[in-house]
């Protein structure tokens, strides 16, 4: 179930990508258009790219959801990298795609003027300028479309884990015999603790992308380059003593609010915490992952024989 949740979202993000590069970068149009109308008397005129906006975006979310592992990792650190290589690849194939099918609407058009010949040289081309119009496109805008596909993988997954340990968590909570000291560093005492730091993270990251758009993501890793094995000591100190996660979000919240004091924010108690708040997290929520896994009590071997 989780699993299949997680190549939803990754679809979803497929989608998103798609009409992205649509309204910004690509901008082709969605209807048959040629440059300077037509002239029967004249050869053909030049044509302007197009394509259904639906082609893209069905082929593009049909990638994503394909592209999602399903293996099974021992660790949130490799299933996070497993799922930001999932999405990097998403981004850069969904680009290929839609140029690659704003290249087919153009030879849709001038289909029928070719000779037999012609067709086969005509799709090679189409296939040639959509590789060309990707690496292109990637040479630009390559740093931002792997700072997406990491930001996002890392979200999914961790949304998932967070989804699924609190489910076990409420499955097996046993609160009228939690001790005081249990409360603090045990996750399954506070399962309505995941959900409330989530919902706190997921609003503040929602409201970045809403003032900025994508492209605030490329803010947030240069903010956490100068300063993101400071949060990683931090999240690693947490895990150190707590199982809980959460945790990570509250300590974030106050360091992202007097970061934010050093600077111009957007307006609005969400949007300011938008800029400096969702690195912070990151990279204590992987130093907290690092921890938990180096203090996870590994199971007794037996010699063989």
């Amino acid at each position: 179930m989780i699993t299949r949740a997680e190549k939803i979202a990754s679809l979803l993000f497929a989608l998103f990508f798609a009409y992205f590069l649509k309204s910004t970068i690509l901008g082709y149009a969605t209807e048959p258009k040629v440059i300077g109308g037509i002239d029967f008397d004249q050869p053909i005129p030049q044509v302007m790219p197009w394509t259904p906006v639906f082609f893209p975006l069905l082929l593009s979310a049909a990638f994503g959801y394909w592209i999602w592992p399903t293996k099974s990792y021992p660790s949130l650190p490799r299933k996070m990298t497993a799922g930001s290589i999932a999405l990097v690849t998403v981004t850069f194939v969904t680009l290929f795609i839609s140029t690659l099918c704003i290249g087919f609407g153009a030879f849709y058009l001038t289909y029928p003027h070719l000779m037999n010949s012609e067709i086969l040289p005509a799709i090679a081309t189409t296939f040639f300028a959509a590789f060309q119009g990707t690496a292109i496109m990637g040479l630009f805008h390559g740093i931002a479309f792997v700072g997406f596909g990491v930001f996002f993988g890392c979200l999914i997954v961790l949304v998932s884990h967070g989804v699924a340990s609190t489910a076990s968590s409420v499955a097996r909570a046993g609160l009228d015999s939690a001790s005081p000291s249990g409360l603090l560093s045990s996750s399954s005492q506070w399962p309505w603790l995941s959900l409330l730091a989530g919902l706190v993270a997921t609003a503040i990251v929602l409201a970045g992308l809403g003032a900025g758009g994508p492209f605030i993501i490329v803010m947030w890793v240069s903010f956490l380059l100068p300063w993101g094995i400071v949060w990683l000591a931090v999240g690693a100190a947490i895990g150190s003593v707590s199982e809980h996660w959460a945790w990570c979000v509250a300590v974030s919240l106050p360091v992202g609010g007097l970061s934010s004091m050093m600077h111009a924010t957007p307006d609005g108690i969400l949007a300011s915490q938008s800029i400096d708040f969702p690195p912070i997290l990151f990279a204590m929520l992987l130093g907290f992952a690092l921890a938990r896994k180096l203090l996870r009590p590994r199971a007794p071997q037996t010699a063989a024989g």
